[in-house]
């Protein structure tokens, strides 16, 4: 029986994930995995920071590896909701994060995730970067396609300052779709020290892995350039305090 290999590429700690994982996971044909890199190689599958590299081709939001908000994308996409009105999105990381990973390892990844879920193009961005707690701590993001509102949320605000909060909901005329997977958390309170609250859900490197392997068997809603055409409309229009038409 041939063996196929994983190739993870990427220095941060989504890679680090990946690699940890790719011991459980066994590849369907040898596959490139990149999280952060300058250049793209083809047929390589991109996630992360990568997928703002200009020749990203097939790309996997790290998000979908959480398997409530992958049903989001799947019973949306299957016209469960029925017609879809809205879809919000709201990413808080730890107190003090700073800028540059409050837009890169929050927005990014929630803008990436809704544009799986709501199928369209993007038509309006209005994007405002604001101070809460920090210079630049919080985005606040709003997108149209067609009739359907996105609201983004990326916010340095969550409490204790050692855990992150994520949520994704989708509203059809048949049904709300709700997922919050870091809910689930391990809260520890010694007597001398503060409380600490640890994570508590599965291990996302291998469903990211998992997700690599079916990713010809389902198909991305969009793709790298779609992302990246509406994410440079966000800075844009955070720059200039305008509505920008992605082009």
């Amino acid at each position: 029986m041939e063996q196929y290999s994983w190739h993870i590429i990427g220095g941060d700690p989504l890679a680090d994930s990946l690699r940890q994982a790719q011991t459980y996971v066994q590849p369907a044909l040898d596959t490139v995995v990149i999280t952060d890199a300058e250049t793209i190689p083809g047929g390589s599958i991109s996630t992360g920071r990568a997928m703002l590299v200009a020749n990203s081709g097939k790309i996997i939001p790290h998000l979908l590896a959480y398997q409530v908000v992958d049903e989001v994308r799947r019973a949306t996409h299957a016209g469960e909701a029925g017609a879809l009105y809205g879809c919000y999105g709201s990413y808080r990381l730890p107190r003090r994060t700073s800028s540059e990973h409050v837009a890169n390892d929050a927005l990014l990844p929630l803008l990436a995730v809704t544009l799986e879920i709501v199928q369209g193009d993007v038509t309006r961005v209005w994007a405002r970067k604001a101070s809460l707690l920090a210079e630049d701590d919080a985005w606040f993001v709003t997108l149209t396609v067609d009739a359907i509102i996105i609201t983004l949320e990326a916010l340095a605000t969550a409490d204790p300052p050692n855990t992150s909060e994520l949520l994704i909901e989708a509203t059809g005329s048949e049904q709300v779709l709700r997922a919050e997977p870091t809910r689930q958390a391990v809260t520890v309170a010694p007597f001398e020290a503060g409380s600490r609250v640890h994570g508590w859900w599965e291990d996302l490197g291998e469903r990211l892995l998992q997700r690599a392997n079916a990713l010809d068997d389902a198909p991305m809603t969009g793709s790298a350039s779609r992302l990246q055409t509406v994410w440079k409309a966000v800075q844009k229009s955070a720059g200039s305090g305008s509505t920008i038409t992605p082009a």
